[in-house]
């Protein structure tokens, strides 16, 4: 078969053309840093993008649960800690009082006692960002859960689990609820009443009976306190755990996705002498009048 100067044109343009669109790709990659512009660059390496984009989308969200999770513990555990305090002072209170003491002594004791549960309550009723720590699940009411009635303290709580997931298969409880404190506050209140009877028999029950209640209430504080540190430690290792995760699947993203600057300037410098290349061989091989138009 003959092969006329028009055909050679033909090649000669059809062989440009390509490397023209070789050379606007790399430098399409170079100029926006992803080496995957358009799904058809690399049909498989754009679903894998797809797939670690919702991967490092679900990742984030996990750890922005933790991060609250940790922050809501934390409160937690400073509060609880807090009431382990009062209570212990309460206690130091109560074992001090007897039957012989001069009266104002004992009125001194109720006052302090009565200042120690102000205080408790202060501390039950605590929130974070607008939301009570020890209501339950209604964090966001109006009204305080902890309140001072006329039969003591009073929970207007509800005692629900308020769970967050911080990985595909991990979810944790972060909250304590009002049953943990409330007995705490109600022995505080008998040891106030009974301070307040100023009697011999009621002098006794302080440092006994009320006292035996007093303890019992604060080894439930410190069960809570030890139960919310434990989760705390919890979600701080998968925290970590996460955040490897995120800078593994943002690397392997970066590997897919991202432009080899290096590769792809030699590889532009590579299409651009071959296409001066074609341009000289093309001139010597069809008419000049021919060559001298082609792009």
């Amino acid at each position: 078969m003959l092969v006329t100067n028009q055909m050679l044109g033909q090649m000669l343009s059809g062989d440009l053309q390509t490397l023209q669109g070789q050379m606007l790709n790399v430098q399409q990659q170079l100029s926006s840093g992803d080496q995957i512009t358009t799904p058809s660059d690399n049909p498989s390496g754009a679903e894998q993008v797809v797939q670690l984009n919702h991967a490092i989308a679900q990742n984030g969200e996990y750890q922005n649960n933790a991060t609250q999770a940790l922050n809501w513990l934390e409160s937690t555990g400073s509060a609880l800690s807090q009431m382990v305090t009062l209570g212990q002072s309460v206690r130091t209170l109560a074992v001090s009082a007897s039957g012989d003491m001069p009266q104002s002594e004992v009125v001194a004791l109720q006052d302090q006692a009565s200042s120690l549960l102000q205080s408790m309550l202060s501390t039950a009723n605590t929130q974070v960002g607008g939301q009570y720590l020890f209501a339950g699940t209604l964090t966001d009411t109006a009204n305080a859960p902890f309140s001072l009635g006329k039969t003591g303290p009073t929970y207007a709580g509800n005692h629900n689990a308020m769970q967050i997931a911080i990985g595909p298969t991990s979810q944790v409880v972060t909250n304590t609820t009002g049953s943990a404190l409330m007995p705490l506050l109600t022995a505080t209140q008998q040891i106030i009443t009974d301070l307040g009877t100023g009697t011999v028999a009621s002098l006794a029950q302080v440092t006994g009976s009320d006292l035996s209640q007093l303890n019992t209430a604060l080894d439930g504080v410190i069960d809570a306190q030890t139960t919310a540190g434990a989760t705390q430690q919890e979600v701080q290792q998968q925290q970590s755990q996460l955040t490897t995760a995120q800078n593994q699947l943002t690397q392997l993203k970066a590997s897919t996705l991202d432009t080899n600057v290096t590769q792809a300037v030699v590889q532009l410098q590579q299409l651009q002498e071959s296409y001066q290349s074609a341009l000289a061989v093309g001139s010597n091989l069809i008419e000049p009048t021919l060559a001298k138009y082609m792009p």
